[in-house]
């Protein structure tokens, strides 16, 4: 796996959050279970981090520039999504 920055990661969190949501309740779940102790949800852990780096590498590669707009736009304005609306929804409209 590459190298993964906070910028990438806050660029392509609500992507993320929609396409790894099934990944993420399991592992959730398994800690809750395990009364949250992550040691037996490794295996789900590690979906968790590979959905995610698919997605951020699909969104980097497929749509290079909207990615690149959204994220420098989101690292100029210190991350606040409000700022950054025409760049965020170009890259929706992208994925879409």
């Amino acid at each position: 796996m590459s190298h993964i920055s906070s910028v990438d990661l806050w660029t392509a969190a609500k992507f993320i959050g929609r396409e790894c949501a099934t990944v993420n309740k399991e592992f959730i779940l398994c800690k809750h279970e395990a009364n949250g102790d992550p040691r037996p949800c490794l295996e789900k852990g590690a979906l968790v981090t590979s959905c995610t780096s698919n997605v951020i590498t699909n969104l980097k590669t497929t749509y290079p520039t909207e990615f690149a707009a959204l994220a420098k736009c989101l690292d100029y304005n210190d991350f606040r999504y409000v700022d950054c609306q025409k760049e965020s929804q170009a890259l929706r409209d992208c994925w879409n």
